[in-house]
């Protein structure tokens, strides 16, 4: 079996098991010690990579966050487009010229709602190397004119694929929505409370416990559009971390937790008159370290004032022996 296609089965397994229904997340399972692989798979590839993405500037558009970047902002411009096909959830992403369609999604023989938000996953090689991609929407159907979608984007080249070069490998999150912002913001005033959920991986590279998890938190954002003679400001936290009941840590075998994690989203100033594009800086703990990062998003609605806001972010905790990375995208809706 080729690496590129053990590495997606662990994108897969991370897939299936983290965003499964049930409304919880999971974290791939694996050996203790040695190398560094979750059920035999190499997940390390993106584990090295993912502080790199979380250390990164979101760049606008479709909100994107990776490790492709030039002075510290991201390259990549991801966008998923959500439709719906007999009751079914489908997608097109594309990232320059780069498209994942209909014929790149990966069947699954299992619902993988999570409440209100679907799953699709895509796989797609060629002569230069593969892509991966999952999305998620809350699209209810094809009348559905302010949906939400965001996601996580691998590309594996192939001489990353079969060797220990990593630079190349780029991950990341995305998200987006039908309907930016169209009004003049500097118009919108006062206050205004935004909840909603937070979907992403936590990865591990660490010499005696490499572990995987994807999970699933509460986001609440504040925005204070102030009172007309600028745009304001926002900020925000992600918590209430939690996994699949039952899920393990790849190392030890007894129950994954995220209690006492959270993430603040800093305060920062909203940047531009329409749709509202902002970025940040992230802080937070985890199991007694620290850990910063990025954030950004934008804002979405057809009203008078927004009606919800998409994003994605990202914190590390700083040591290149032991690299601990969250990564992950945001809906929030008008309270």
């Amino acid at each position: 079996m080729s690496m590129t296609r053990l590495f997606f089965f662990l994108i897969m397994i991370v897939a299936m098991t983290g965003f499964g229904c049930g409304g919880g997340s999971g974290s791939g399972g694996g050996p203790s010690g040695g190398d560094p692989v979750a059920g035999g798979l190499p997940f390390d590839r993106i584990a090295t990579q993912a502080p790199e993405a979380a250390q990164s500037t979101p760049a606008p558009g479709s909100v994107t966050q990776t490790s492709n970047t030039e002075n510290g902002i991201t390259v990549d411009r991801i966008s998923s487009t959500p439709s719906y096909n007999q009751g079914s959830l489908r997608a097109t992403v594309r990232n320059g010229a780069t498209t994942l369609g209909p014929s790149d999604i990966v069947p699954h023989p299992f619902d993988l709602s999570r409440g209100q938000w679907q799953q699709v996953s895509f796989e797609k090689e060629d002569s230069n190397g593969t892509i991966y991609s999952i999305v998620l929407s809350d699209i209810e159907n094809n009348n559905d004119t302010d949906y939400l979608s965001g996601g996580i984007w691998v590309y594996v080249p192939k001489e990353a694929a079969d060797s220990a070069n990593l630079d190349d490998v780029v991950f990341g999150t995305f998200a987006g929505g039908n309907t930016p912002f169209p009004a003049n913001l500097r118009g919108v005033t006062g206050e205004a409370t935004y909840q909603g959920d937070a979907i992403g991986l936590y990865l591990e590279e660490t010499p005696d416990t490499p572990n995987a998890a994807a999970f699933n938190a509460t986001v609440v954002l504040t925005a204070n559009f102030g009172t007309g003679s600028d745009m304001g400001t926002i900020s925000g936290t992600v918590r209430n971390f939690s996994t699949r009941p039952g899920s393990t840590s790849s190392s030890t075998d007894q129950p994954f937790s995220f209690q006492g994690t959270s993430l603040n989203l800093g305060q920062t100033p909203i940047g531009n008159t329409r749709a509202g594009f902002f970025t940040g800086d992230t802080s937070g703990s985890h199991q007694g370290e620290t850990y910063s990062g990025k954030w950004g998003g934008e804002f979405l609605g057809n009203g008078a004032s927004p009606t919800s806001v998409t994003g994605t972010f990202g914190a590390e905790n700083g040591d290149t022996s032991n690299r601990r990375t969250f990564m992950g995208f945001f809906g929030a809706y008008q309270q």
